[in-house]
């Protein structure tokens, strides 16, 4: 009897906020996600080449480089990755709305944050 290989499920969260960040990557870990932070789009970008995540979850503003910027870059490379966008900006959410995958609103809710996965 062989076993399958199981694929691991990889996660960037992206946040210049420590707190949010760390409840972010125990949401997506708990879903079994091997999950990795930065603290920037910049950083992100570091993180991406070499894990190659499956999901990005970012937040639209930051110092550096935006959620938005980080959307634009990573949907220039070979990668096909999934990026969640979260923000307290309802304005600034609507329009970005052509650039990612799926958008949550500042505060969100585990279900809401689960529910992007799918």
């Amino acid at each position: 009897m062989s076993e399958t290989p199981t694929t691991i499920r990889k996660a960037i969260v992206v946040d210049d906020h420590a707190a949010t960040r760390y409840l972010a990557a125990c949401l997506l870990q708990r879903r079994g996600y091997e999950v990795h932070t930065a603290e920037d789009g910049l950083f992100a970008l570091e993180l991406f080449s070499v894990q190659k995540p499956n999901i990005v979850f970012t937040d639209l503003k930051m110092p550096r480089m935006t959620g938005l910027e980080l959307a634009a870059e990573l949907h220039k490379g070979p990668y096909k990755t999934r990026i969640v966008l979260a923000s307290a900006d309802h304005d600034l959410l609507r329009e970005s709305r052509h650039s990612v995958d799926a958008i949550l609103r500042k505060p969100y809710t585990q279900a809401e944050l689960y529910q992007c996965l799918e």
